[in-house]
Formats: C-alpha cells, sequence, structure tokens
C-alpha cells in the first residue's frame, strides 16, 4: 500500500482476528504504516450477549483509533435468536446520538456511509445523521 500511494483498511469486528478498538490501535502501532486505516463499524464491534451499553465499543474506538479512521459504516441491528439481524437506523441498539458527534470529532474526514438499509432505511438513516450532525 505505501508502494502504491494508497490506504490499506481494516475493520475491528468482534470475534474476528482484530475484535476490539484496542487490538487495532496495537496493530496499527506494530504495522508503523501511514498506509493502515481504519473501517469503523459500530455494530460490528458489539458483542450480541452484551447490548447494554452497545455504544461503548464504537467510543472506545473514537478514542484510541481517531486519526486512522478513514470510513464509518452505519448501520443498525437488533438481535434475533442470539444473533444480529439488520434493522432500520435508529430503530436497533446502536445509541447513534452518543456515538457519530464522538466519532465526527474523533476523525471529522472519515465519510459516514450508510449500508444494510432499503430505500426508506436509507432516507431515515441519512435524516437522522443529518440531525445528528447539523
Amino acid at each position: 500500500a505505501e508502494a502504491a500511494g494508497v490506504a490499506l483498511c481494516l475493520e475491528p469486528v468482534f470475534g474476528h482476528a482484530v475484535a476490539t478498538p484496542a487490538a487495532m490501535r496495537d496493530l496499527i502501532r506494530d504495522m508503523a504504516s501511514s498506509s493502515l486505516g481504519v473501517v469503523l463499524d459500530p455494530v460490528n464491534l458489539v458483542d450480541p450477549r452484551s447490548l447494554e451499553e452497545a455504544w461503548a465499543p464504537a467510543l472506545e474506538a473514537a478514542e484510541l483509533l481517531g486519526g486512522s479512521i478513514m470510513a464509518v459504516h452505519v448501520k443498525d441491528c437488533s438481535i434475533i435468536e442470539g444473533g444480529k439481524a439488520a434493522a432500520r437506523i435508529g430503530a436497533g441498539f446502536m445509541d447513534w446520538e452518543r456515538i457519530v458527534p464522538a466519532i465526527a470529532a474523533a476523525a471529522p474526514r472519515a465519510p459516514f456511509i450508510i449500508e444494510d438499509q432499503d430505500a426508506a432505511g436509507m432516507a431515515s438513516g441519512l435524516e437522522l445523521l443529518r440531525s445528528i450532525l447539523g
């Protein structure tokens, strides 16, 4: 990536090799490459068995990864039969009112990318983001 002048972005995901914001921070530190960045997907950081503070890993990621965050995936989920299921943004377990300002402050250049939504979900997700970000 460095030789080609491009960024290589990884996405930490609960239960994967890089499962937490701290693990991602350590990988970035150990790789010591200006070309390594992060795609932050708050839903993918959540342990589906512990939803009381589903927003907490995203706030930790904003704090620990800040300037390394190159993009943010915005989606929402509910829990069905112990697993995550897509939900309309704002109707699931994520506290976007808490998450979006923290990420926007930590990574002001990172675009927010809405995903896993139908047309109505895209529209309501965009409206929610606009209401939070102004």
